[in-house]
């Protein structure tokens, strides 16, 4: 059988379950690839998809850190191409956290007129919070998960994968209902950090997938925005700003970053 690019990174994909390290070594390795598995993959994958060597491929993750192979999606690609806030942080926000994440987002995107969008990763929490909020103004949200395109996680947040799959962008490396595991979601971070201008840390404990987020928008350049918090609870936002992360105490401080003032 002769391969198609498509054909053969789709299959390859398909059957590492999306797995980057395990495509790698196939395609790196020259390895065989049976192609009874093409039809299974076809038959399976219901979304749409896009491979690294596509013309559709995302500009901003051609330079990303382990530039993903394939991409699986629901909703408008072209999302990743307009300026985006990420917001990110603790799935057990403070209810000063809560509050504070709410009314930003909310005074950010009224401000703005929905110029902007939000991305995040449709965790619980800070991330559900503010991908709510953009739910309530109609505006530009994206959400990367860390399993399958066709796998709702966190379920509570249903309503918000129904959003992004039919008015937004979804986006997964993992294809149809793969579970998600616990490597998913640092590694799937790399992928909110490389599509956001700015990323907002509202509230986050030292020790989290965050701290993994923050790592990859450094390396690519990008600005750390971070909320002060309580200072008896340690959080992570405190020693960001310490370290020179840009304080927010308003909206005007995300629009001011996303502006490039």
């Amino acid at each position: 059988m002769t391969w198609k690019i498509e054909e053969l990174l789709l299959t390859i994909s398909y059957i590492c379950n999306g797995e980057w390290d395990d495509m790698f070594d196939i395609i790196k390795n020259k390895k065989r690839v049976d192609s009874k598995y093409l039809t299974i993959a076809r038959d399976h994958v219901k979304s749409q998809f896009v491979h690294i060597l596509s013309a559709k491929y995302p500009e901003c993750y051609k330079h990303s850190h382990n530039q993903p192979i394939c991409l699986y999606y629901y909703g408008d690609l072209n999302l990743l191409s307009t300026p985006l806030l990420a917001v990110v942080g603790s799935r057990h926000p403070t209810a000063y956290q809560k509050r504070m994440t709410e009314k930003l987002i909310d005074e950010f995107l009224s401000k703005t007129d929905n110029k902007y969008g939000i991305i995040s990763g449709m965790a619980k929490g800070i991330d559900q919070i503010a991908m709510e909020v953009a739910m309530k103004h109609q505006a530009k949200l994206v959400s990367i998960l860390g399993s399958g395109i066709e796998y709702c996680y966190p379920k509570e947040n249903q309503h918000i994968y129904d959003y992004c799959k039919k008015q937004g962008l979804l986006l997964s490396e993992y294809p149809c209902e793969i579970k998600p595991l616990p490597n998913h979601f640092p590694f799937r971070n790399r992928l909110i950090a490389s599509a956001c201008k700015a990323m907002f840390i509202p509230g986050a404990s030292q020790r989290s997938g965050t701290s993994t987020s923050i790592k990859y928008a450094l390396e690519a350049g990008k600005d750390i925005l971070a909320l002060p918090c309580d200072l008896e609870n340690n959080d992570l936002t405190n020693h960001l700003i310490h370290d020179g992360a840009d304080v927010v105490i308003n909206a005007d401080d995300l629009i001011d970053a996303m502006e490039g003032k």
